[in-house]
């Protein structure tokens, strides 16, 4: 029955709306076209664009806060933002039409469009060969941002990848042509997450081991990204794999020991400085998600024991006595949502316990955890179950990568399992809101520009 609903779209047009205005290519006659390489990677270096990731609608859909019954009837009204209080509650349909361009789908198409032009205008470019290294990197860097959107894209609108029906599943319309009217076609899910390992491992080759700065990609973020997108589909021994060659080029942890809060953000703005961050991105500046409205998840705080470093350097009491997030790797209001070194230590501890190693799952789950416990309160963990072991990193996953926007794609890949099934669970007053194990909430509804009918 899931397949069917969500094959509907097959039979309608798919209308992105991404002209040349879309993108402000070129909004007026004094600004160039792009006919160089400079020009092609200046294009995939708009950071205010390109590294403002796709996770609004699974941030604001996660169990990671919550709001009360007050700031929820006070909330703003607006276009722009009840689209934020359906998705809370996760209406069937979240949108109402006319929302700003801050969305997940539109965003998202916008930047894959920009990495096709610029793949397109570079295969009109003969590099001489000491041009090879920026032409390579420039489309590297086209085809890393086109393929981390799409998979983006994939945890919010469509189901979650399981190798054993992925070929019937609906996918995403996978656009490589840079014309605007050329018509769209869905494809399936497998073929969704080929394409996406496919301009992965290519952007590997063209790319340079260490970027120049942590808002471009380089060799490490594409195996730190493939070892993220193998754990989602459940091909563990490639996501260990991935995570092994992660960490043998970079593994250094921040000692949470060593930190000291002086303000209201405990780590140095976009990554600068943190040996952590491998690749830089950060969410769009939601209101919802906003200190004026965010209370921490009680539960996530309960879960961290005595002596856990990350209970203080995460979060701060305000004067309403509100529970804040101050943790974020951008340091500053933005929530991080790149790739750093200390979810890959967690990706290879569940790779570790699932292949059955528990004690390099061990090893990896206590590497970090003794950077992130006081010396004094320590303790490394020792088990010799395996479904201990596995328990003790999904945990872990839980408490260290806090409005990472990985929680909502963590939920729907465990939710396969009945030993790691969460029912999310909204209180507004007397209205309990509840999303289950299985619901096709689980997989957002579609702005409603998105589907014309023919």
């Amino acid at each position: 029955m899931r397949f069917i609903k969500r094959t509907l779209p097959l039979l309608a047009t798919i209308c992105l709306s991404c002209g040349e205005n879309f993108l402000d290519i070129k909004s007026n006659q004094r600004q160039k076209v792009p006919n160089s390489i400079a020009d092609y990677q200046s294009m995939m270096d708009q950071t205010s664009y390109i590294n403002v990731s796709g996770h609004v609608l699974g941030m604001i859909g996660s169990d990671e806060y919550f709001i009360n019954t007050g700031q929820y009837d006070a909330f703003r009204q607006g276009t722009n933002y009840n689209y934020q209080k359906n998705a809370y509650t996760w209406e069937k349909e979240v949108y109402e039409g006319g929302e700003d361009a801050l969305l997940d789908w539109n965003n998202g198409y916008r930047i894959v469009l920009r990495a096709n032009i610029v793949l397109s205008g570079l295969e009109k470019i003969e590099s001489a060969s000491d041009d090879l290294t920026s032409y390579n990197t420039a489309r590297g860097t086209a085809l890393f941002h086109r393929a981390m959107t799409w998979y983006n894209l994939a945890q919010l609108y469509c189901p979650v990848y399981d190798a054993e029906n992925a070929d019937i599943e609906l996918g995403l319309p996978l656009r490589t042509d840079p014309d605007v009217t050329t018509p769209s076609d869905w494809s399936s899910l497998e073929d969704t997450y080929r394409k996406i390992i496919t301009d992965m491992q290519l952007a590997k080759t063209l790319l340079p081991q260490v970027p120049l700065t942590k808002f471009r990609p380089g060799k490490i973020a594409v195996d730190a990204f493939l070892a993220r997108m193998y754990l989602q589909m459940g091909e563990f021994s490639f996501a260990k794999n991935h995570a092994d060659q992660v960490l043998s080029a970079t593994s250094t942890l921040i000692d949470f020991n060593e930190l000291t809060n002086t303000d209201n953000h405990s780590f140095p703005v976009d990554g600068s400085g943190n040996p952590e961050v491998i690749y830089f991105s950060r969410l769009s500046d939601i209101m919802i998600l906003s200190p004026t409205y965010f209370n921490a998840d009680t539960l996530l705080l309960e879960s961290y024991e005595d002596g856990d470093l990350r209970k203080t350097y995460y979060f701060k009491e305000n004067a309403s006595e509100r529970e804040l997030f101050m943790g974020s790797y951008s340091g500053d209001k933005y929530y991080f949502t790149g790739l750093a070194t200390d979810e890959v230590f967690l990706i290879k501890a569940e790779c570790e316990a699932r292949l059955g190693d528990t004690g390099a799952a061990l090893a990896a789950l206590n590497r970090l955890r003794k950077h992130r416990l006081s010396t004094d309160q320590y303790v490394a963990l020792e088990s010799q179950d395996i479904s201990e072991v596995l328990d003790l990193v999904i945990a872990e996953r839980r408490k260290e990568l806090v409005m990472r926007g990985t929680r909502w794609e963590d939920i729907r890949r465990l939710n396969k399992e009945e030993r790691y099934e969460t029912a999310l669970v909204r209180q507004l007053g007397d209205r309990r809101i509840e999303l289950l194990p299985g619901s096709d909430r689980f997989i957002w509804s579609l702005p409603l520009e998105v589907i014309t009918p023919e």
